[in-house]
């Protein structure tokens, strides 16, 4: 349990230091992924590709979980109208969409609550500890519109991140379902044009995320039974 706070503490840091103003090589957004990807890498650097995919959560493939978390965002896409093209032809796709979702989902899920699991951290613990720094960590981003804002965002993102941890586990630790709910929820939220952070929007967008969870969760429970540690 000691290792993944430090490991989450150390990527919880160089985090806030982009979203503060620090000036580090890279982009803030790509930090995420790079220092993410590189953590990931680096514990398992000794094991064979097939134990490191294992380990993560990436070996075993449920097919009907991926569709499920994909197909089940669609009452997302039925709470925005088309935005105007040129704003696609932006990074925020690619990076808020794919390349962050991987990122964290890689640290907080695959590594994180599986690394507690493990390590005989009781199951709510497991998803509670990596979903809060998780919410943590997009509050600097809702500051500017204000504290209430950037308080709402911290525990928006904090349930989600405690959501994606269920997801996984349920799902007999296959770290795709969390993934393809995580990207395809963060495309409809961006192609929506709803707003920068997880609290943005009105009562539309927010209603779709809600359906989308909830159509998600009860399919979910339905097709699926807890995992034995």
């Amino acid at each position: 349990m000691i290792q993944v706070l430090v490991v989450l503490a150390a990527f919880a840091a160089v985090m806030l230091s982009g979203r503060l103003g620090v000036r580090i090589a890279v982009p803030f957004h790509l930090q995420g992924v790079e220092v993410a990807l590189a953590v990931v890498g680096g514990l398992w650097a000794g094991h064979r590709g097939g134990a490191v995919l294992a380990a993560l959560g990436l070996r075993r493939f449920e097919r009907r979980g991926v569709l499920l978390a994909l197909l089940g965002t669609l009452p997302m896409a039925l709470a925005w109208s088309l935005p105007d093209p040129a704003a696609l032809a932006t990074a925020d796709v690619l990076v808020g969409a794919l390349l962050a979702p991987v990122g964290e989902e890689l640290l907080f899920r695959g590594y994180a609550v599986g690394r507690l699991l493990d390590g005989g951290v009781p199951r709510a613990r497991a998803f509670v500890l990596p979903g809060a720094l998780f919410g943590l960590l997009h509050m600097p981003g809702a500051w500017d519109q204000g504290p209430s804002a950037a308080l709402m965002t911290g525990l928006v993102t904090a349930a989600g991140g405690v959501w994606y941890g269920w997801l996984f586990v349920r799902w007999r630790r296959c770290l795709w379902v969390p993934l393809a709910a995580h990207v395809a929820m963060n495309c409809w939220w961006i192609l929506g044009s709803v707003g920068p952070v997880a609290s943005s929007g009105g009562l539309l967008p927010n209603l779709g995320r809600g359906l989308a969870i909830a159509l998600i969760t009860v399919l979910t429970v339905r097709w699926t039974t807890k995992e034995i540690r």
